[in-house]
């Protein structure tokens, strides 16, 4: 097969020679190691995108591997970078598995093509999904430029504490790189956030610029931009304890999901890697708002200062491994159970209005205690949390419809019951079999909510 792709490479029609080998990944191989060699002519290109589109079936996953890669390859190649990007998007899903390969092929585009290097960091960052990505950016970086933007965003990923020197540092490095790009508005975006902040880490001097977010003000980036100037737009009372102002500053990136900070649950990461692990969350602060929350520390402590995103971080940590901790118990009867587990949540009380898993599971206790009224208060609260999104989200509406049905509210019970449906299907098979629903149960609208989900 070597000997196939090196005559091909210096071939007139290398697609001839290459068509004998079986159509499976050795096929897909051979066309990367073509244009790996500089052999990019249109109907090089048009054969490999046919490769990369076939159909899936049949496939093994070493060819499904090898079309990821040759698919990451052809993206960096094109000359259309933002059509290429959300082509790659839409063929390559955000997975852990495909990170490696998604961060690799924004690599190449990003730095061949440097004008629109930060508009395409923007326009890959569309949801939580996208974080595994970012991580492995750092490691594909080929210009220096890429590299050093790149280290800042990867900094984030790691929970321990930010000093007064290093956000300093990692400003000044933003700064560096992003001054090298060619100028656009989002570039102008970036400079005016990052000296801005670093001019607080520095000089101690609190300048609260104008700032009006550029035409990407609906991606996350520009989002987490506007946030953090917000951030140091804050005045506190001076004197003011350094415990006191940690915790107001917390309490204020809380409030910053998808703008500031973002939770992808089911991921670990380790050193080079990404994988799936049920038992973690990556929970992710943009920099700049990690690092205006130092800012904000240090001028309003007298220069003393510590890393609130840090504490943050490792309180939904600790939250994430109490709740894990219990999980097996919440599904018991036994009420002298459910007692012991609702009181030994008191130990992360103070994380109630911070974390919504906190507030879904007390409610979930307080149902199965019969405690209603306090459970629904708690489910209330639980869904006015920003971070209250996806399953946390559907699963505290579902327990809300159980409420309403056990309270004799039946119109909210179904309205609220057919949101946590749309968020979560396969609660219809779960609420048929759930004696919270007994007295709606032979209402119409409840068997058809049911029925609906029955092919």
């Amino acid at each position: 097969m070597e000997m196939l792709i090196s005559l091909a490479v210096a071939h007139s029609d290398p697609i001839s020679l290459l068509r004998r080998l079986p159509r499976n990944w050795r096929l897909v191989y051979a066309v990367r190691q073509l244009l790996d060699a500089g052999r990019r002519e249109a109907t090089i290109l048009s054969f490999a995108h046919k490769l990369c589109n076939g159909p899936v079936a049949g496939s093994d996953v070493q060819e499904l591997g090898e079309r990821e890669q040759l698919l990451a390859q052809l993206v960096s190649l094109s000359e259309a970078p933002a059509f290429a990007l959300q082509e790659l998007q839409a063929s390559l899903p955000a997975l852990p598995f495909t990170a490696d390969d998604r961060a690799n092929a924004f690599a190449g585009l990003a730095e061949a093509h440097l004008e629109h290097m930060l508009d395409l960091l923007s326009q890959s960052l569309e949801s939580e999904d996208n974080l595994p990505a970012l991580y492995q950016w750092g490691q594909k970086a080929r210009s220096w430029q890429g590299l050093l933007i790149a280290r800042v965003y990867e900094r984030m990923f790691d929970a321990r504490p930010i000093h007064r020197i290093e956000a300093y540092e990692l400003c000044e490095q933003m700064l560096t790189a992003v001054h090298a790009l060619p100028r656009s508005e989002l570039q102008q975006e970036y400079l005016l956030v990052y000296s801005t902040i670093a001019r607080w880490l520095k000089e101690k001097v609190p300048l609260k610029p104008e700032f009006s977010p550029s035409s990407t003000a609906d991606a996350v980036i520009s989002r987490s931009h506007t946030f953090a100037l917000e951030l140091l737009q804050q005045n506190f009372p001076q004197p003011i304890d350094e415990q006191e102002l940690e915790n107001s500053l917390v309490d204020m990136l809380v409030t910053g999901y998808n703008r500031g900070w973002w939770e992808k649950t089911g991921v670990a990461l380790k050193g080079d890697t990404v994988s799936i692990d049920t038992s973690r969350d990556l929970v992710y602060v943009f920099p700049a708002v990690r690092l205006a929350l130092i800012a904000t520390e240090v001028l309003a402590n007298a220069g003393r200062t510590r890393d609130p995103s840090a504490q943050f971080l490792e309180q939904r940590a600790s939250v994430r491994a109490f709740i894990a901790e219990y999980h097996w118990h919440l599904e018991t009867n036994d009420q002298e159970t459910l007692q012991t587990i609702l009181a030994a949540f008191k130990q992360v009380d103070y994380m109630a209005r911070r974390d919504e898993r906190v507030r879904l599971n007390r409610g979930y206790l307080l149902i199965k205690l019969d405690r209603l009224t306090e459970a629904e208060e708690e489910l209330d609260q639980c869904l006015m949390m920003p971070s209250c999104i996806g399953l946390t989200q559907a699963s505290a509406l579902y327990d809300l419809a159980c409420i309403y049905a056990r309270t004799n509210r039946e119109e909210l019970c179904r309205t609220t019951l057919l949101k946590a449906i749309e968020l979560r299907p396969q609660f219809r098979e779960e609420m048929i079999k759930d004696p919270d629903f007994v007295a709606v149960h032979e209402s119409l609208w409840f068997q058809a909510l049911h029925n609906d989900g029955i092919e």
